[in-house]
């Protein structure tokens, strides 16, 4: 499991996500006493009135029994998924006219598209080659592997952190989180392939083949948002801080529209699932 390790010290230690109904948006005593009980706090979400944090696990219980916390669930791993594709979407319906010459019809000018996936291939031919990619901004979650402590720079497994410092374009800690997920736009961006495919879908532009494969808003812009590894895998909590992202840009950049083909094996009902709070936030 990604989510559980034992100590030397024979200590059982486990990374959850900690939902909470507190009216206090900072969830400050929560994370105190997070600190308190030998844990650590890696980020504070605003897609979900959530935590992220590493626990001693016979201390779970104690934390799940405050009044202030809903439901606590694994830091689980997520993956890509598979889905159909023109006949569900309704393309054809804004689709006048399209051919290896010529289109017609909404194309997604000036919107904004977050693909959070593998990456993208940035330089491929669909998104404009080399010297004209459409990703218009690439930040990465995973770089340093896949974990919520490396994406804020904080040793893995430490107990006694708390690096949930608030998060919002122009804060004292965003120039500094914002170098660490920084990713640069004119590299492949994507070893796994998947990522690449979901954007060819929302934006490539297929014309230059004898059979157009062009995408459902070939003018978009595109946000590369990367939140599964090389593999195709990630945690829950990189794909919620990848959603926060997007809602902190939103507005800035235009995006639009977010997708996420990807999911987590969840026993959970959808009132306490983090991926589906979050999503549907």
């Amino acid at each position: 499991l990604n989510w559980t390790k034992d100590t030397a010290g024979g200590v059982r230690l486990v990374k959850v996500l900690v939902i909470s109904n507190s009216s206090d948006p900072d969830l400050v005593a929560l994370r105190a006493d997070v600190l308190a009980k030998g844990g650590s706090v890696y980020f504070r979400y605003t897609s979900v009135r959530a935590l992220s944090v590493m626990l001693p696990a016979d201390k779970v219980a104690l934390i799940a029994g405050r009044s202030d916390v809903v439901s606590i669930s694994p830091n689980r791993l997520t993956a890509r998924t598979t889905s159909t594709l023109e006949q569900i979407t309704g393309t054809s319906k804004v689709r006048i006219g399209n051919s290896n010459t010529a289109y017609t019809g909404y194309d997604g000018a000036g919107i904004g598209i977050a693909i959070l996936d593998s990456g993208i291939w940035r330089r491929h031919q669909h998104f404009g080659g080399k010297a004209n990619t459409r990703v218009t901004r690439a930040v990465n979650f995973v770089k340093n592997g896949v974990g919520d402590a490396q994406t804020v720079g904080v040793k893995k497994w430490a107990a006694g952190i708390d690096a949930s410092a608030a998060l919002y374009p122009g804060s004292p800690t965003m120039a500094k989180y914002e170098g660490s997920i920084k990713w640069d736009t004119t590299g492949a961006g994507d070893v796994y392939g998947h990522g690449t495919h979901v954007a060819a879908i929302a934006v490539g532009a297929g014309a230059y083949q004898t059979l157009d494969t062009t995408g459902i808003a070939r003018k978009a812009n595109l946000f590369d948002v990367k939140v599964l590894d090389d593999n195709g895998y990630g945690q829950l909590s990189d794909v919620l801080a990848g959603i926060d992202w997007v809602l902190y840009y939103a507005k800035t950049h235009n995006i639009r529209v977010m997708t996420l083909s990807l999911a987590s094996a969840s026993p959970e009902p959808h009132p306490t699932d983090p991926l589906a709070i979050a999503v549907r936030s």
